[in-house]
């Protein structure tokens, strides 16, 4: 959880396709071990980081022209929504497990 929620901060710092594939292997390593009710936010938030790393890698070999377009973004929107409801689940889930 911790690691996913720094993305929006670490993800646009590098921005090395190894760094962002190394970021994918271990979103995709979560989806995989979700439980289902999760299922959908993890692959949600699988499905921002590849996205993000299509377009970043298409912003970058675009730059070699006359007029490179605006960086790429995450959407940390989106992200945050989906991070929000796997904190909750996990509130919910593990509060009175103490």
């Amino acid at each position: 959880m911790v690691t996913l929620s720094l993305l929006s901060s670490s993800l646009p710092v590098s921005r090395r396709a190894e760094d962002l594939q190394q970021v994918e292997n271990q979103v995709r390593t979560s989806l995989e071990s979700a439980p289902p009710a999760l299922a959908s936010h993890y692959a949600r938030i699988q499905l921002l980081v590849d996205s993000y790393g299509e377009d970043l890698t298409a912003y970058q070999s675009s730059t070699a022209g006359p007029a490179p377009r605006e960086a790429p973004r995450l959407d940390n929107a989106a992200l945050e929504e989906s991070l929000e409801q796997i904190r909750a689940w996990l509130t919910d889930t593990c509060q009175d497990r103490r």
